[in-house]
């Protein structure tokens, strides 16, 4: 994505942390305005959380290995896919919420809720590779790439999930 499409730093942060608040907040919305509103608040800090007790592992490894040039496309490639996160969760959103309204029973609508999440988190790892892919140098062998990312996705997607069930479930 080139400079003139890309959106500014404080419109990716509102996306990558609305749409996640906007499914926490369907979680608790049965339980009235103060669940909905704690519930808002918890599913994008265990997202946020998740993602600064993670991301400084990957950048570490993706350095020692050669992969990332500088910290601030490391920077960019994070805020994308946490927007590209974000953005699937808030599209979701009017889906989630006919469902949870419509649903008799609050565990199945934890369960949409967490795969929803889950589903938005997965293409938020998907932007993250092609756009760490795409910034990686030439003499690298991509698949060097590709085994770092897949081995952090898979223990940041097992720390986030840990969180998700304890602070938003």
């Amino acid at each position: 994505m080139d400079t003139a499409t890309r959106p500014s730093v404080p419109t990716a942060l509102l996306v990558a942390f609305g749409g996640p608040a906007a499914a926490g907040a369907l979680l608790g919305l049965r339980a009235g305005a103060a669940d909905a509103l704690a519930q808002a608040g918890a599913l994008p800090a265990v997202m946020a959380g998740t993602a600064a007790l993670t991301l400084p592992a990957l950048y570490i490894g993706a350095s020692i290995l050669g992969l990332v040039p500088a910290a601030d496309v490391m920077a960019r490639a994070t805020l994308a896919a946490l927007r590209a996160t974000g953005l699937l969760l808030l599209g979701l959103a009017p889906a989630l919420a006919f469902l949870i309204a419509t649903l008799p029973s609050p565990s199945v609508a934890l369960a949409l809720v967490a795969a929803a999440t889950a589903g938005a988190v997965l293409a938020g790892l998907r932007t993250l590779h092609l756009a760490l892919s795409a910034a990686a140098p030439a003499d690298r062998p991509p698949l060097l790439l590709t085994a770092l990312l897949t081995g952090w996705s898979l223990a940041a997607l097992a720390i986030g999930g840990q969180l998700f069930f304890q602070h938003v479930a």
